[in-house]
């Protein structure tokens, strides 16, 4: 079940970034665009709930943290400019789906502390996610 919420929330972004014109680095693939602006993508799912005594109703939830990666010294308007672009894609009580699933956004998206490592400036977004199977 993690494959199809990571693919609901995977699809999301692409879309957005193909809107922006932005690439997206996925967990353990490649990936070669380091001199440019783009987005990283991490879905971190956390235990699975049985909501019922059978074991029939499913809750599964996680984090979902997308970094907005550019390049040090850069400035920060462009990379807040797509942080609140994000925010309000993924905001509170939001339904993403398919035709099978929804995955719940259920806290509000937190802009987190910004890193500088090396040449890359890194602002972190992140988020809570629910999906009830």
């Amino acid at each position: 079940m993690q494959k199809e919420i990571n693919n609901i929330i995977r699809s999301k972004v692409a879309q957005y970034a193909k809107s922006k014109g932005l690439k997206v680095a996925y967990p353990n693939c490649n990936f070669d665009s380091k001199s440019e602006t783009y987005l990283e993508l991490h879905i971190m799912p956390a235990t699975t709930l049985s909501m019922d005594v059978a074991g029939g109703m499913r809750t599964y939830k996680g984090v979902c943290q997308i970094n907005i990666n550019t390049q040090a010294g850069a400035g920060v308007s462009q990379v807040l400019e797509i942080a609140n672009e994000l925010i309000k894609l993924f905001d509170l009580n939001n339904t993403l789906s398919d035709d099978n699933i929804k995955v719940h956004v259920v806290s509000v998206p937190n802009v987190l502390p910004s890193i500088t490592q090396n040449f890359t400036f890194t602002q972190p977004i992140s988020f809570n996610y629910r999906a009830d199977i």
